[in-house]
């Protein structure tokens, strides 16, 4: 159901004034578009942006991408309007703050004082484009796993998986 502002409430100060777009219960709900101070056209949520959108504020900066409960988190464009376009930001967000190209270059499963040296590579002749993870441990043994990352590309619209190997010398 589509309604006005005055019938559906947007729940972002900077956003309240005029609004079209799906609504529920009296609130933002679907697609819509919200202009304040500041405006903003793509998914809403219970009154805020939440899921994909642009966002313009009332300086020219934007940022489109993914939103959650009203802030940016995901993968989005931030573009200042007082600087060149090569200071546009490309990566994703947590949390309302920019992280990066990636989500997380690594994820730590466990944590150890005994290990000496850790070397990561790529094997270049392999076809899966492999990238071997060699750690040194100062108590010997040896120990190898294998797995699974993704990338995630700029329209984040598929995964491009590739292995890596974990070998303990």
């Amino acid at each position: 159901m589509q309604l006005s502002a005055q019938d559906c409430k947007v729940k972002s100060k900077a956003l309240e004034g005029s609004y079209e777009g799906d609504c529920q219960k009296g609130v933002a709900n679907g697609k819509g578009s919200a202009k304040g101070t500041d405006s903003y056209t793509g998914d809403f949520k219970s009154g805020l942006p939440h899921g994909q959108g642009k966002y313009e504020w009332a300086n020219g900066d934007w940022y489109q991408g993914e939103w959650e409960k009203g802030i940016r988190s995901g993968y989005g464009t931030m573009h200042y309007a007082d600087k060149p376009s090569y200071d546009t930001l490309y990566g994703f967000w947590k949390k309302d703050k920019y992280v990066g190209k990636f989500p997380a270059p690594y994820i730590i499963h466990s944590r150890t004082n005994v290990i000496r040296d850790v070397n990561i590579d790529q094997d270049k002749a392999s076809a899966q484009k492999e990238i071997v993870i060699y750690v040194e441990s100062i108590t010997g043994g040896a120990s190898r796993d294998t797995g699974r990352f993704g990338i995630k590309t700029q329209n984040h619209q598929h995964r491009n998986p590739q292995r890596f190997i974990c070998a303990a010398v």
